[in-house]
């Protein structure tokens, strides 16, 4: 310390660990980040044919060279082994490659020129779009240390040492008094101790021999569950609810507006359905057309795959998703692109 500055030697000794500690923190959470990326192939020009993941099911090819030190380390793109058709250029490879894969790059339509650029995706989603699904591993502090967001497991509400999802939902003190005001006396112990699986599930069905009679158990008890991690959330993050009435209240409170939307919430008369399921029936096309009727299958483990039709184009599909995917603007796997061609050339096509 110097006419009241603190020494920057003391300070950068003090920060430097803590800044070690958050970079291999976050090291580790890429490495299970990156396991589950993938590469979506455009124009082919971004995705390097041996060590990037692009081929649906089979990871890098590298991991699949027959003969070892066949492939140097210099970058050689998906768009190098394909001409300008996208056919594959299969002398550069096919002597590198086993069977099962060589099958499967058969089965799959190379990237051409003019097609978008490429895309990184998400393997867990069909769509290859990243998004956030609820699972088992709720981020408690027990899960959250676990992925090196913290050091902390304790409970932010009991302070007992390891807060998981057993402990939030049911036996940390102020949640387990709110199950125990529901709960069947001689039945408290088995509702506290069952597995969370068979809790949700015994909660979600019919469970009026565990729990005092209460109309819509089903729906009070995830508004009940849902309000309990509001609260716990809103003391670990320092971040006070509007509604700061105990759980049970505010739980009580949605309900009943959920009640009177049941009530008096019809839909109005220019609502639109949106169902996505009915009869499939072949409909005649109209004056002038002709139609194909066409369908397809994939076997995921050899990754082959098949389309026939029979015989100016209305094309008709009974996948509902391949038709919403060909009917938006960005196309995030290789078929998508050859699709997309054959719809920009000069015929009119309808996909219904």
């Amino acid at each position: 310390m110097s006419n009241g500055t603190p020494d920057l030697n003391q300070t950068l000794l003090v920060l430097i660990p803590k800044m070690l500690h958050i970079m291999e923190g976050f090291g580790l959470w890429w490495a299970d980040v990156r396991q589950n990326v993938t590469w979506c192939v455009g124009n082919g020009h971004d995705v390097d044919f041996w060590f990037d993941d692009w081929l649906d099911g089979y990871g890098p090819m590298i991991n699949h060279v027959v003969a070892a030190g066949a492939v140097g380390m210099q970058r050689v793109t998906v768009a190098h082994m394909t001409d300008d058709h996208g056919n594959w250029r299969w002398a550069l490879f096919e002597h590198l490659l086993p069977l099962p894969v060589l099958m499967r790059l058969a089965a799959t339509m190379g990237p051409k020129q003019h097609f978008r650029a490429d895309s990184i995706g998400w393997k867990p989603s069909n769509h290859r779009r990243h998004s956030i699904k609820l699972r088992e591993r709720v981020l408690v502090s027990a899960e959250r240390k676990r992925r090196h967001f913290t050091m902390d497991s304790s409970c932010p509400l009991c302070a007992a040492p390891i807060e998981d999802v057993d402990h939030m939902l049911r036996q940390c003190p102020p949640f387990k008094a709110i199950w125990s005001a529901l709960v069947i006396p001689d039945k408290l112990s088995l509702f506290l101790n069952m597995s969370i699986r068979e809790w949700i599930v015994c909660n979600l069905g019919m469970p009026h021999d565990i729990i005092h009679p209460i109309e819509n158990w089903e729906l009070r008890f995830g508004a009940i569950v849902w309000n309990m991690w509001l609260q716990r959330n809103s003391i670990v993050f320092d971040n006070p609810l509007e509604d700061n009435r105990p759980v049970l209240e505010r739980t009580k409170a949605w309900l009943d507006v959920m009640q009177r939307a049941r009530v008096h919430g019809a839909a109005p008369k220019n609502a639109v359905s949106c169902s996505t399921r009915g009869p499939v029936r072949w409909k005649p096309p109209p004056t002038g057309w002709f139609k194909i009727n066409a369908d397809g299958a994939r076997s995921p483990a050899p990754g082959l795959a098949a389309r026939g039709g029979v015989i100016r184009v209305v094309l008709e599909s009974d996948n509902l998703e391949a038709v919403q995917r060909l009917q938006v603007v960005e196309a995030r796997v290789t078929m998508i692109h050859h699709i997309e061609e054959l719809l920009g050339r000069n015929w009119c096509v309808r996909v219904t």
